[in-house]
């Protein structure tokens, strides 16, 4: 596998949906070693806030050609931010509310990212790759 550090860019989100409770995206990339994919499986009884607008930018192509803009090797992986900032200001001015804890952040899993502020959370996701609450 690439290592986090070596992923550049994103070419394309494909939505890969099954069944309500069963909704995937593939992401292709673009990387120093040449393509490579991931896919993302979300999990309603998790976050069922955050996996509703994950599918709505995905469905809406958000995540297309963006690029990861935060890679700490051995903590996090970050990406969601549109390269257009009008298309950043709309999401932006949409925040979703905080979803309950009800999973822990283990290497491998996604989460939005939040400001300080409680219902901050908007487009911008992150990778955990090692243990929560570990640092780089």
């Amino acid at each position: 596998m690439v290592q986090a550090a070596r992923i550049l860019l994103f070419l394309a989100a494909v939505a890969v949906a099954r069944a309500a409770e069963d909704f995937r995206a593939e992401f292709v990339v673009e990387t120093t070693e040449g393509q490579q994919s991931f896919t993302v499986r979300v999990h309603p009884d998790w976050a069922p806030l955050g996996v509703d607008r994950f599918k709505e930018l995905v469905e809406a192509k958000f995540y297309d050609d963006t690029r990861f803009y935060r890679v700490l090797p051995k903590f996090v992986v970050q990406f969601g931010l549109s390269g257009d900032p009008e298309t950043n200001a709309l999401w932006r001015s949409k925040p979703i509310k905080d979803d309950p804890v009800t999973a822990t952040n283990k290497p491998g899993t996604i989460t939005f990212a939040k400001t300080s502020a409680p219902n901050s959370r908007t487009t911008q996701v992150g990778c955990s790759c090692s243990s929560p609450y570990s640092s780089p």
